[in-house]
């Protein structure tokens, strides 16, 4: 009887005729796990929650709250409840705009991404599907640093360096690489040097999916530790 309440209350009966319950998005395409579950971050619509995987608990609270006439106890319910999720396809390529610029800078700049909606009893399945095509690798790392100081300084944590030729070129390994040179500085006594001292050019203008980075550090306006 639980099962069948459940059911009832959870159902999509009381939706628009153009409306859909959303209750599942697919990423289609991606590397590998990891970048599929990355790439459904970007998601803005999600299917209303599950308990288990299986029943939409706070969904069947909402109907509830929402069901007949009011009472106490419904307006406690619908505080612990979720409003259904319905549908919308403005939002859903929104994401896949969103999806399509997280792979860009994980170095796949010719992916695409389209989306396909199914909808089956007022039900609707969203496939986001990925194209990667071949990411661009780093072909070259060139370095701008004037003083003499703090070149002296990166060079003897070069080691360290995140930057390494053939790697796929990633932005937030060289945000990660940024974050370094910063904590380094500061660690070397130039308590005033700043994140943005620190700028990268790509030049991407390279055959066979390669790009040559430059990493430029600007002088601190005073010098002085």
């Amino acid at each position: 009887m639980l099962s069948s309440l459940l059911w009832s209350s959870c159902s999509t009966r009381k939706l628009q005729a153009n409306e859909a319950l959303l209750v599942r998005n697919n990423v289609i395409g991606a590397a590998d796990g990891v970048q599929q579950e990355e790439a459904a971050t970007y998601i803005r619509q999600k299917p209303n929650g599950k308990f288990f995987g299986v029943l939409r608990f706070n969904l069947f609270f909402y109907n509830i709250a929402n069901n007949g006439k009011p009472r106490v106890y419904k307006q406690k319910l619908k505080n612990i409840g979720e409003a259904p999720v319905i549908l919308d396809s403005v939002q859903s390529a929104y994401s896949a705009k969103q999806i399509n610029q997280y792979l860009f800078s994980k170095g796949y700049f010719n992916n695409t991404v389209d989306f396909k909606t199914k909808i089956k009893h007022k039900k609707a399945k969203v496939d986001y599907i990925i194209t990667l095509n071949k990411p661009y690798k780093i072909d070259s790392i060139s370095y701008i640093i004037v003083d003499n100081a703090i070149d002296s300084i990166y060079k003897s944590s070069g080691g360290e360096s995140l930057l390494k030729r053939g790697d796929n070129y990633d932005e937030n390994i060289l945000q990660q690489e940024q974050e370094r040179i910063y904590v380094t500085m500061r660690n070397k006594g130039y308590y005033k040097f700043l994140r943005q001292y620190i700028t990268y050019k790509i030049d991407s203008g390279y055959q066979n999916n390669t790009v040559s980075l430059f990493l430029k550090i600007e002088n601190p306006p005073n010098k002085n530790k």
